[in-house]
Formats: C-alpha cells, sequence, structure tokens
C-alpha cells in the first residue's frame, strides 16, 4: 500500500497508461539492441597471455581472465573487450537515455534518475549522500590503492588490476561445503 500510494502522483490516466504500456516493447529497444550486440553481433578478439598464448575473449570469460594472475592477459582482456563495445557505444546509449528522459516526464518525475530510483524507493539525497561520503573517505580508497600496487609489485595500477588476487595462491573463492 505504502508503494502505490508513494506513486501516486507518478500514475497517469487510464489512457496515459495504456499508451505507455503500449510503448512498453518500443522502450525496451536499448536492452533489446544491447543484448543482440552482445550476445549474437559482436565478435570479441583473442586476448594475448604473458607467453603469447591466445585466449578466446567473450562477456562470459571475461571475469575470469580479471581475476588471473596473468597481467598481459588481464590488460588484452580489458583493452579487447571494452575496445569492442567502445565501437558501439553511442548506438545503445543514446536511445537508452532518450528512453529514461521520456518516462521521467511523462510520468512527472523531477529527472531520470528519480524515477530509476523511485522504482526500488531510494530517495534521490540517499544516492547522492552515498557520493559524498565516497568522496569524503577516498584517503581509504588511495591507501587501498597503494597497498594493491606495492602487493601486485606494479608503479601503476589499472582498472584491470583491480580484480586480481594480492596474494598469489590465494583465489578467494570458498567451496559451499566450507
Amino acid at each position: 500500500l505504502e508503494d502505490l500510494l508513494r506513486s501516486k502522483p507518478h500514475t497517469l490516466s487510464k489512457a496515459e497508461e495504456k499508451l505507455l504500456a503500449a510503448a512498453g516493447e518500443m522502450a525496451q529497444a536499448p536492452d533489446n539492441i544491447y543484448g543482440l550486440l552482445t550476445d549474437a553481433d559482436m565478435k570479441f578478439p583473442d586476448c594475448t597471455d604473458g607467453e603469447g598464448n591466445k585466449h578466446p575473449l567473450s562477456p562470459g570469460t571475461y571475469i575470469s581472465y580479471m581475476e588471473s594472475g596473468d597481467r598481459a592477459l588481464r590488460k588484452s582482456a580489458f583493452e579487447n573487450l571494452y575496445h569492442t563495445y567502445g565501437s558501439f557505444g553511442n548506438t545503445v546509449l543514446a536511445s537508452q537515455v532518450k528512453q529514461l528522459q521520456f518516462f521521467a516526464q511523462a510520468r512527472k518525475y523531477g529527472s531520470a534518475m528519480e524515477a530509476s530510483l523511485d522504482v526500488t524507493n531510494v530517495p534521490t539525497s540517499v544516492y547522492t549522500n552515498l557520493i559524498e561520503a565516497v568522496h569524503q573517505n577516498l584517503d581509504k580508497m588511495y591507501r587501498y590503492v597503494d597497498l594493491r600496487k606495492k602487493l601486485l609489485g606494479v608503479d601503476e595500477l589499472h582498472m584491470y588490476d583491480l580484480y586480481c588476487p594480492l596474494i598469489e595462491g590465494v583465489s578467494g573463492r570458498t567451496p559451499i561445503e566450507e
């Protein structure tokens, strides 16, 4: 009941709701395009490990490569995946932004962010306070980055260095029995 009352100002007339519902399939276009591109049309180049061996790259294999101790493999997987995504970036992003703006305006929200957060009943103040809390505690992240660089033995930390184990031989995975 609380959700119904909360959403009442954003619920339109029966005719308007019917019209928005009819646009539902069209509104899913950005998600559908992304899924089709990723699952069918995009071809990701193989990535190469530190010994020159090729590995097939896909969204399904990407995380296992990011968790590898082989920095060359991680770098190659990261660059190949994001370069491929980047070549299609505007295709999905522009339509997603327009879709979010349209539905936010149609339902009389102040912004697309407010409309998106309202789905899970998260006030925009919680979201912005979270960002502010992160900004106020960046010193802890910088300490962690320095520690990670030291443990990995690198001068510069990259995005592809964030998921690999810090200690050799420790996977961080615990079998369900344990």
